[in-house]
């Protein structure tokens, strides 16, 4: 019998133990708006600030004067409920603790029937919640803050987290992606992405470059999108990370900047451009014969270049005038702009009253007819000319050179051999077009 005390005595004192070192507190009470306790743990003075002693059968105060009383009968209407339909109940409600502070806790307890009775006894454990309901609820602030953030930018804005799901997107988001309800419901980015390739100049190098970034989370990524219809992305990808380094996604920010492309092309048009003439100038014809070159040498097709020097323009314009002279170097320029036609070839001033005519794939005796024709097509503008010593009208000479480059050689040897040409003609009494048939391979 005394081994049997003694196991009853360990087996209470281990009780008492675990309660005292619970960090909430254990409670008995009745089912009154009192609630009147029959026991308490050691966690009262914890969660309330009260002892066991001050809470018990009313001690100094009743458990329903503790809790807030904006909340009281919210509680006990919450327990009322769960005591008729004989279940377990939590909720969430505050107190106010001895010390006079707010705290929020949160009850859990079930109801106990004695004998086959109504039940009229309540078990549970109530915790302290108060920091954790702090952080809850700055967490919906923040997110609050957050959704109204989203839903105002003026950017589309798309969050997809770490197993390529969306999370967030915004209304400017699905507007400017013109996205159907299916795929706007869609939570798998895969199949969105698949979608919205389709609507990509360039697919291959979109996908290419979303799945580059998924596999290196640590990327931050700038791009321009360019779509079928013609218009223009700005897209801006950063991963997230929390202060430990763990990684929950992307966030991708998109805006149209159509506008501005359609401007930078404007802008860029101008400085490839001749002010004067409006054929390509000379910045545009340096670039372009450096990239034929280029090409030439990779394919090994012939590239052939015409220079057009216009006849004594220098006395046409001190006989004329700046303002004829003008007038005179743009109708020569666009006669020569409407034979040029074919999408590979270029036509630049040069410089001054010289002009060049860039061929690419176009043979020596290719570039000599089409040369001919140019010249008949200034003739034919019939400009007059009294200070010329070799017609009445406005004539030009032309030279022409063409090469098959080989690798090491530089673009300067058929704009050199061009010019030798060029002079020649000029030399043997100008109104002529010389081949410099040492470059012809």
């Amino acid at each position: 019998m005394k081994e049997k005390e003694k196991t009853v005595f360990e087996s209470r004192r281990f009780l008492m133990t675990l309660l005292s070192n619970l960090p909430g507190m254990v409670y008995r009470c009745l089912n009154d708006k009192n609630w009147t306790m029959e026991f308490v743990s050691m966690g009262s003075i914890k969660v309330t600030g009260y002892t066991p002693e001050e809470l018990v059968n009313n001690g100094i105060i009743t458990y329903n004067e503790i809790i807030h009383p904006d909340d009281r009968e919210m509680v006990w209407e919450e327990i009322q409920k769960s005591v008729k339909e004989k279940k377990h109940f939590e909720v969430t409600y505050r107190i106010i603790a001895k010390n006079g502070s707010l705290k929020w806790v949160m009850e859990y307890g079930q109801v106990v029937s004695e004998n086959g009775s109504d039940p009229v006894v309540l078990e549970g454990y109530i915790a302290d919640v108060t920091k954790r309901k702090i952080a809850e609820d700055e967490l919906k602030r923040k997110t609050a803050f957050l959704e109204a953030l989203v839903k105002s930018s003026p950017d589309a804005i798309l969050v997809v987290d770490e197993n390529r799901q969306v999370i967030i997107q915004n209304q400017r988001y699905i507007d400017m992606r013109k996205m159907p309800p299916e795929i706007v419901n869609e939570k798998d980015d895969h199949i969105r992405v698949k979608y919205l390739t389709e609507k990509l100049r360039y697919p291959e190098k979109f996908v290419e470059r979303i799945n580059y970034l998924y596999e290196h989370p640590e990327e931050i990524s700038c791009d321009v999108i360019e779509q079928k219809d013609g218009t223009f992305l700005e897209r801006y990808s950063s991963p997230i990370f929390d202060d430990k380094g763990t990684y929950y996604g992307r966030i991708w920010t998109f805006r149209d900047i159509t506008e501005i492309k359609k401007y930078q092309f404007f802008l860029e048009s101008i400085s490839l451009t001749d002010y004067l003439t409006g054929v390509s100038n000379r910045r545009r014809f340096d670039s372009f014969i450096h990239n034929e070159w280029l090409r030439a040498i990779r394919i090994q097709h012939p590239l052939s270049l015409i220079m057009i020097d216009i006849d004594f323009f220098k006395n046409f314009n001190d006989y004329y005038g700046h303002v004829a002279g003008d007038e005179c170097l743009r109708q020569i320029a666009q006669v020569l702009s409407n034979m040029v036609k074919r999408a590979s070839d270029l036509l630049a001033r040069y410089g001054g009253e010289e002009f060049a005519c860039v061929l690419p794939d176009t043979d020596n005796d290719g570039a000599y007819i089409f040369a001919q024709k140019l010249k008949d097509g200034i003739r034919a503008l019939s400009i007059p000319h009294a200070q010329s010593s070799v017609a009445s009208y406005v004539t030009v000479s032309m030279g022409i050179a063409t090469m098959v480059p080989k690798q090491g050689q530089s673009e300067s040897a058929i704009i050199e051999a061009a010019d030798k040409a060029l002079y020649e003609a000029k030399q043997k009494g100008r109104n002529l077009i010389v081949r410099n048939t040492e470059t012809v391979s």
